[in-house]
């Protein structure tokens, strides 16, 4: 009896060993336990920083490694080099993850300068130096860039122009690390504020009506991006979804709203 058990459990101890053999599949995002940053070029207090600002958060490694190369982007360091992440230790979805960064040179802003379309500017070229809050030879700073185009986004929409676009082009002076900003503008076209649409089902009685009433204060005047965005505000208890809806005038903006 003792012999047939020992042969019955064979089967079980070959399939045991086999499933021990195969690799674990590790987990899309991992809790960093540890971030460690492997440079020569690194000072220990940004090394510090970054660490304090990413370790402990929960990230897919491709994310972080993304959000370690934008945190150099913002102290100017724009041409930093993230390498493959590697893990150093490994419990469930917990990693001690290193990365090789070299950090490059610090990189400087030279000057922002504006190309329109079509030809005559609505603003003055100072007016719209002065909506990035990043004087010439500082250090360059992508989030203060991102901050500056968003502030252009809201000048052209505080004077109707809700169809502009801007295309930024950094143009680099490796010699001198320096970055100029040459930045294409579309201005578009003066935009009125159109009719309301509804669609979906009231959130309750008579929510439709006091949306068409309140849109009414809206209607026929130019658009203004900071009327549309309080006008939002003012009606978010009615958790409504909005986009624009394409018009026969590409000149009138007439809203969609969707009750959730």
């Amino acid at each position: 009896m003792r012999i047939r058990f020992f042969i019955a459990l064979l089967p079980l101890l070959a399939v045991a060993a086999s499933a021990q053999s195969q690799p674990v599949p590790r987990p899309d995002v991992y809790r960093i336990h540890k971030l460690i940053l492997e440079s020569t070029d690194l000072s220990r207090t940004q090394r510090d920083a970054i660490i304090h600002a990413l370790q402990g958060g929960t990230y897919d490694l491709d994310e972080l490694s993304e959000r370690i190369r934008f945190k150099f982007r913002e102290t100017g360091y724009e041409s930093v080099e993230v390498g493959e992440a590697r893990i150093i230790r490994l419990h469930v979805c917990d990693a001690d993850v290193s990365y090789a960064v070299h950090r490059g040179s610090q990189y400087r802003l030279a000057g922002i300068t504006f190309t329109l379309d079509p030809g005559k500017s609505v603003f003055t070229a100072a007016q719209l130096r002065s909506q990035f809050h990043l004087e010439d030879g500082a250090v360059f700073n992508t989030t203060e860039i991102g901050k500056g185009l968003e502030n252009l986004k809201d000048l052209y929409g505080s004077a109707g122009y809700a169809n502009f676009g801007a295309i930024p082009k950094p143009i680099y002076d490796n010699s001198r690390h320096t970055i100029s900003l040459a930045i294409d503008i579309d201005q578009g076209f003066p935009v009125t504020f159109g009719k309301l649409f509804m669609e979906g089902i009231e959130p309750r009685a008579g929510a439709a009506q006091q949306l068409l009433a309140s849109w009414k204060e809206l209607e026929g005047k130019r658009y203004n991006s900071q009327l549309l965005r309080e006008w939002l505000k003012n009606n978010s208890a009615e958790r409504i979804y909005n986009q624009r809806v394409a018009s026969a005038d590409p000149r009138i903006l007439n809203m969609l709203v969707h009750f959730q």
